[in-house]
């Protein structure tokens, strides 16, 4: 088996990121399931010995947080549009002394032009976050029989609460632990800092 870590940022929330390989060496086939599978344990550096334990966070959550992400951000676009819409005015030509001179009638057309940016901005918006989505549904390793000399791969999502947590996240500087239940019991992989870094 083959693993990697990194820190990941998904829409906001912070994540370390399990890249994991595996192959089934044995005879018989083999039921991996990341939610049930995987536990990392991250211990603070030298001076703190806190350790922190993270479960792997859904795909279908990771999916929810992008969605309403997605949903909110549109939603402020559209009430910012409707506020630039609803203060729209004809355009005025004004003298040096703010004597109106002249009043084009194109606040219709102004508030056209308006709605046509604002409905441009949500469908920019959506199109980024389901790049986002696709992404991550693309990469992310789910529940999979391993056959007998096969392998599978994918990444492995743990969600950091960075502002609840009184551990200093840093790959480079705390002893992680990762946990992997198999079929031939409990594995352990030490990612551990050097020295002098």
């Amino acid at each position: 088996m083959v693993a990697s870590l990194e820190k990941y940022e998904i829409v906001g929330g912070d994540y370390i990121k399990l890249w994991f390989l595996s192959q089934n060496n044995s005879s018989i086939p083999y039921l991996l399931a990341p939610l049930r599978s995987f536990t990392l344990e991250i211990v603070g550096d030298k001076k703190d010995s806190k350790t922190l334990k993270l479960l792997p966070r859904s795909p279908t959550a990771i999916s929810a947080d992008i969605k309403n992400t997605a949903t909110s951000s549109a939603i402020f676009q559209g009430l910012t549009g409707a506020l630039r819409e609803m203060s729209t005015k004809d355009t005025k030509i004004t003298d040096r002394n703010g004597n109106t001179l002249a009043k084009i009638g194109d606040e219709e057309q102004k508030r056209e032009n308006i709605r046509d940016q604002t409905g441009a901005r949500i469908t920019a918006t959506m199109n980024e976050y389901g790049n986002i989505a696709n992404t991550i549904n693309y990469d992310i390793l789910r529940k999979n029989t391993i056959w007998p000399n096969q392998n599978v791969s994918g990444s492995v999502y743990f969600l950091v609460n960075v502002r609840s947590t009184s551990i200093d996240v840093d790959l480079e500087k705390c002893l992680i632990r990762l946990y992997i239940r198999g079929q031939s019991g409990t594995s352990t992989i030490y990612f551990t800092p050097k020295d002098g870094e």
